[in-house]
């Protein structure tokens, strides 16, 4: 027996741009992060390459959902065999420091940004199936052009929500 998932929305191509190019390039755990805090289902990671008075964190947490069903509009006729699921959370925070090149006054910006999901422990929701929410995530976020992703986050900065 074979199952194949679909997702729903397939989308429609914007063949003046293609796709929109983000590299990212990987952390380095092994020299840049220290574990600062262990629990089960979470790691919370301190940046060493942050200064001492801007502190750098990364929080990695998942849990498990015992009805992944739960708050949906989704009949019970329709429910999978198994209703379980995962919460995770990927989440950085920090701050950062604007200092007046005239007077050297000091200004600390505190930021937090965090990707979170809901996902079912289903054998057709894989690596490949999770990678291409987080590029419609991404891409929710971008307007139609080139620069996109960048100008569609200067848009939300400013309160404009509409695309």
């Amino acid at each position: 027996m074979s199952q194949t998932l679909t997702l729903g929305p397939n989308g429609t191509d914007v063949p003046t741009i293609g796709t929109i190019d983000l590299a990212v390039e990987p952390l380095h755990f092994d020299s840049d992060f220290a574990i600062v805090e262990e629990a089960p289902g979470k790691v919370v990671y301190a940046d060493l390459t942050a200064p001492l008075d801007q502190p750098w964190s990364l929080r990695i947490q998942q849990s498990t959902r015992a009805n992944i069903y739960s708050g949906t509009s989704i009949d019970p006729s329709a429910y999978a065999s198994s209703k379980r699921g995962v919460d995770t959370v990927v989440e950085i925070r920090g701050i950062g420091k604007v200092v007046d090149s005239v007077s050297g006054a000091e200004v600390l910006l505190p930021f937090r940004w965090a990707l979170t999901s809901t996902m079912p422990v289903h054998a057709t929701v894989d690596k490949t199936v999770c990678l291409a929410l987080v590029k419609r995530l991404l891409a929710s976020t971008a307007l139609m052009s080139e620069d996109g992703i960048q100008e569609g986050l200067g848009n939300l900065q400013r309160g404009a929500l509409k695309k």
